[in-house]
């Protein structure tokens, strides 16, 4: 019995030493992240086809994102003016055509209808629509500006605040958002959080 337990214990010791060795010449140490330098590390990633970006880089691209979004936002906002005027025009061409070939009684109903349609117009300008796409890595700031740019909340900076205050901020999902005007900052911030 005292044999067996000593040839166990050999073999121990000879594979802890063996272990030592193998670990103490191994060539292929691997270093971590915090230890190596920084130039360093940018130039692995670099090898494997990532893009290292500081900072400030990140932020003055995300704010030239925003900013080509918005003149986007404002090139579409002028197409549809464009559109809604040519619209116009072509139902005041239409209206007045009709009134030259209408008796004067049936003019009265056109005049109604006319009414109708205008209060329909001034109720969806007051309520406007606003379909917002959250993509991945957005900030909550970005969401609230453009927000506020088309309308939807009066105030970028408060909704920012209602948003962090209210725990909000963290569970924004990804995704596309119809939203309206007539919404107060909490059904906002539940549409997005779904």
């Amino acid at each position: 019995m005292k044999q067996s337990i000593r040839a166990f214990a050999v073999g121990l010791f000879t594979a802890g030493i063996i272990m030592l060795i193998v670990n103490y010449f191994d060539s292929n140490k691997v270093k971590d992240i915090s230890e190596m330098p920084m130039d360093d590390v940018v130039s692995q990633l670099k090898d494997k086809g990532y893009r290292v970006v500081s900072e400030s880089e990140y932020i003055s691209l995300s704010m030239n994102k925003d900013a080509s979004k918005e003149t986007a936002g404002q090139n579409v906002a002028t197409k549809d003016e464009k559109a809604e005027n040519k619209e116009k025009q072509d139902e005041n061409t239409k209206a007045d055509s009709k009134k030259q070939t209408t008796p004067p009684s049936t003019s009265k109903t056109e005049d109604t209808k006319k009414d109708a349609n205008q209060e329909q117009k001034q109720e969806q300008e007051k309520a406007k629509t606003f379909t917002l796409k959250i993509e991945s890595g957005m900030p909550s700031s970005t969401i609230a500006k453009e927000l506020a740019a088309n309308g939807i909340v009066d105030n970028a900076d408060k909704f920012i605040d209602f948003l962090e205050k209210e725990g909000y901020a963290v569970r924004i999902q990804l995704g596309e958002f119809k939203l309206t005007s007539d919404m107060s900052y909490e059904q906002v911030a539940k549409a997005l959080t779904r």
